[in-house]
């Protein structure tokens, strides 16, 4: 019998679709656009030869066929995340698993995990991308770095940092003979940023007395990081965050143009399930994740203009 895997990522974005009853519901809690997720649905339609949603004014409905592979899958699911678990809860397998947003794995967890395993070689950390915190709520994930709004019930919560945000941009930019020397001059750059940025990009504009930016400026992307990669190539100007960029200003490789930032009031937070706060491999998990923190604003103070104009805001969050 032939095993469908390519078509993994496809049933899954079915499976939380039909759970959730849109596109755009799907897209948010996979941390991908619409877009995508309509295309993993077309993928699995071709596949099949049939229709699996009705396509509704305000979401979707699955057909006949469609409930049908939901409810396979739904259980499926399910005694997969039964399983995994199981596994870790065992014990004998001293890992962790952290929720946590794309850009903040891959741009500063990732890189600096190396200094985890020096500290604790018996352990091992696993990072799990989520836009919702169903999964902290639910058992799934041992602990979880979190901004958005609302009560995580059964879950102890401890303020991390509160977020700085200031535009970065290629040094080679600047050498091509971009004129940066105003924020007014964004009027004529390529802006980059995922669409979870653009409150962000408009306090900062609004914090630096910038107006009438048109929208179709943006060039926006699923994440974060992908928005950080062609801001290195030197390809439009990225929001970047204090505590990640502050690396990336010290080894040349992005400059901060201007001396305005803005420091969102809603700290982020770190969020532990009540029945794991004692568990000593998240202890281990927050001293590190503090004197990264810590580090970080250390080179962060050593080479971001002392002349910083820091505006606080509360960023709405989408």
């Amino acid at each position: 019998m032939r095993r469908h895997l390519h078509l993994l990522n496809a049933l899954r974005s079915f499976e939380i679709a039909c759970k959730v009853g849109s596109f755009t519901g799907a897209a948010q809690e996979m941390s991908v656009t619409p877009g995508a997720v309509s295309r993993q649905i077309t993928i699995l339609e071709d596949e099949f030869g049939c229709p699996l949603f009705v396509r509704l004014p305000r979401g979707v409905q699955p057909t006949a066929k469609g409930a049908m592979l939901y409810r396979i899958l739904n259980e499926a699911f399910n005694q997969i995340e039964n399983v995994l678990s199981s596994i870790r809860d065992d014990d004998a397998f001293a890992s962790l698993s952290i929720l946590s947003y794309t850009t903040i794995a891959i741009e500063w967890l990732v890189p600096r995990v190396g200094s985890f395993y020096r500290e604790n070689p018996e352990m091992s950390l696993h990072f799990y991308s989520r836009q919702e915190p169903s999964a902290l709520l639910d058992g799934t994930m041992d602990a979880g770095i979190w901004n958005g709004p609302g009560e995580l019930e059964g879950c102890t919560v401890k303020d991390l940092m509160f977020l700085e945000y200031l535009p970065v941009c290629s040094p080679s930019l600047l050498r091509n003979g971009s004129a940066l020397r105003t924020p007014s001059d964004l009027k004529k750059q390529n802006l980059l940023g995922s669409r979870y940025q653009l409150p962000a990009w408009s306090e900062w504009l609004r914090a630096a007395g910038v107006n009438e930016i048109d929208p179709s400026r943006f060039q926006l992307f699923d994440n974060s990081a992908q928005a950080y990669r062609r801001a290195r190539d030197g390809q439009g100007i990225m929001l970047g965050y204090r505590f990640i960029n502050c690396y990336d200003i010290a080894a040349g490789t992005l400059v901060a143009p201007f001396d305005v930032s803005i420091r969102d009031i809603n700290p982020w937070k770190l969020v532990i399930p009540e029945n794991r706060e004692g568990d000593p491999r998240i202890k281990a998990f927050e001293k590190w994740l503090r004197a990264e923190m810590d580090d970080a604003e250390r080179v962060a103070c050593s080479v971001l203009s002392k002349k910083m104009k820091t505006v606080k805001v509360s960023v709405p969050k989408i």
